[in-house]
């Protein structure tokens, strides 16, 4: 979106534009696919309720945010309102790296995430491994420096 926003001026010619929408919708329909994946494998059993709230929530802006737009383009101007926009993205992607990241946190904390496991052998299973690399931690709290073995199989679990 920045670099549509700043090839908008009419001396700019309308191939540059074109080009940056163009990545912009590679860019949108990479995070679209990555997000629908990690929503299906993270919440298995419960994919098809939680891919329902997203698209929800993705149709809800997709109505109510094109009321906004004219009007933050008039006021602002459409290099400034693109940029804007555009930063707001490169923030939000940055979204998913962090839930790549603390996914695997986030999700042990959960008590919801431990039930949406497709059967109860695999839930027990999961819990045993969060409660092993929970003792594990609190085992090599005092250490500062891990062998690459147990780091390897902190990540791993």
């Amino acid at each position: 979106m920045i670099w549509f926003g700043w090839t908008s001026f009419e001396d700019v010619h309308w191939i540059a534009g074109t080009i940056a929408l163009g990545a912009f919708g590679v860019g949108v329909y990479y995070i679209y696919l990555s997000a629908t994946n990690y929503l299906a494998d993270a919440y298995e059993k419960y994919a098809a309720s939680a891919l329902s709230a997203v698209g929800f929530g993705r149709n809800a802006f997709g109505a109510f945010l094109p009321l906004a737009t004219p009007a933050l383009y008039k006021n602002v101007g459409f290099q400034w309102a693109s940029t804007m926009l555009g930063i707001i993205g490169l923030v939000l992607s940055l979204v998913p790296f962090v839930l790549l990241i603390k996914g695997p946190y986030l999700r042990s904390r959960s008590p919801f995430m431990l039930d949406a496991c497709l059967d109860d052998d695999e839930a027990t299973g999961r819990r045993d491994s969060i409660a092993e690399m929970q003792q594990g931690r609190q085992e090599r709290k005092g250490s500062a420096i891990l062998p690459w073995s147990q780091v390897r199989s902190a990540s791993v679990a």
